[in-house]
């Protein structure tokens, strides 16, 4: 590594032991809510204001959404006889990967995040709901390994590493009493969902500034005229510049983020609350969007080609380093902010 990464990682590491050690040693713990069909104990205290039907409302579009688009994105994506002009590439050091994994993987993540909505909403959030839970958490590490190993899985690895992350994750979510166990649960969460938007961001940068002034990365859509009693046919925009439909995944991770910072800092507050549900209902319409796009678009000259950013150890380790400052960040924050 060079020295810049050295440097760089020895001051974002001190800033991370500085923001662990400004952790107070005793604060007030506020008394556990309990599930309204179920009686579980939830990770979170009593809202303050809460509007149960507002609440639901919110909720139920969210699953609404996941679901019906979760169902499509797998549809989209696992189609066999998808045309290779829609099939963009990863590429890297002079190879190129189709996205189809990635794009399975987004898809799966949509639908799992739906399941684990269900169960959010049958048993609140707290340790029974944790083992549906992960399944959210689970994908976008699953996302996030395909990423660093170029668009594929390489090794059996992989499934080592998903299944040691739920193993920890589970053991530790059971085995803490509240508050540490709720506690635990969001920061592990919240890095996931930090890490996310920082590669996403790297994506779109990396292959942005790779593409350059390159006109021929523009992706029109199917614009073939309708042909009578056709189902295929149907009318679409015409163009999306490549790679502007990477904003997708930029606007949809960094969304998500913000609800979850809301919903971590003002724990008892009925408005961050609608706002974290609102969150789900852009966040998953925007990656779904993304799917859509990249599954029935074609480049004018060749395939879309999406450059992934430099995975060296050191940019691994900043990049994950970051991730845990701003999401022990977000959740030291929360100590500031009185109940609402």
């Amino acid at each position: 590594m060079s020295f810049r990464s050295w440097l760089a990682i020895a001051v974002i590491s001190l800033v991370l032991v500085c923001l662990l050690l400004s952790f107070p040693r005793e604060f007030d713990v506020p008394e556990q809510a309990r599930s309204r069909w179920t009686g579980y104990l939830a990770w979170h205290p009593e809202i303050i204001d809460f509007d149960q039907q507002k609440g639901d409302a919110f909720t139920l579009l969210s699953i609404t959404l996941m679901g019906v688009l979760g169902y499509l994105c797998i549809k989209w994506t696992c189609k066999t006889n998808l045309s290779p002009k829609y099939v963009s590439c990863f590429y890297k050091n002079g190879v190129s990967i189709p996205t189809t994994l990635f794009n399975q993987l987004i898809s799966m993540y949509i639908f799992m995040t739906f399941i684990a909505a269900i169960a959010y909403f049958v048993l609140d959030v707290g340790k029974v709901w944790a083992v549906w839970g992960l399944l959210h958490n689970m994908l976008e590490i699953a996302i996030l390994l395909v990423l660093h190993n170029n668009g594929k899985i390489k090794s059996n690895w992989f499934f080592v590493w998903m299944g040691l992350y739920m193993l920890v994750t589970s053991v530790f979510g059971t085995w803490l009493d509240w508050p540490n166990d709720g506690i635990y649960f969001k920061i592990q969460g919240l890095c996931t969902d930090w890490a996310f938007w920082l590669q996403f961001t790297r994506i779109y940068l990396t292959t942005r500034k790779n593409l350059g002034s390159d006109t021929s990365a523009q992706i029109p859509f199917n614009t073939s005229p309708p042909v009578a009693n056709d189902s295929n046919n149907e009318f679409y925009p015409r163009i999306v510049e490549h790679p502007q439909q990477l904003l997708l995944l930029v606007l949809g991770s960094f969304i998500h983020v913000i609800g979850n910072i809301a919903n971590s800092v003002w724990i008892s507050s009925a408005v961050a609350f609608y706002i974290f549900q609102l969150s789900y209902c852009t966040t998953f319409p925007l990656l779904a969007f993304y799917i859509y796009l990249d599954t029935h678009c074609t480049g004018i000259n060749g395939h879309k080609r999406i450059y992934l950013p430099d995975t060296s150890r050191g940019k691994v380790v900043i990049v994950t380093l970051c991730a845990f400052v701003l999401a022990f960040a977000t959740m030291r924050i929360a100590f500031f902010v009185p109940p609402s």
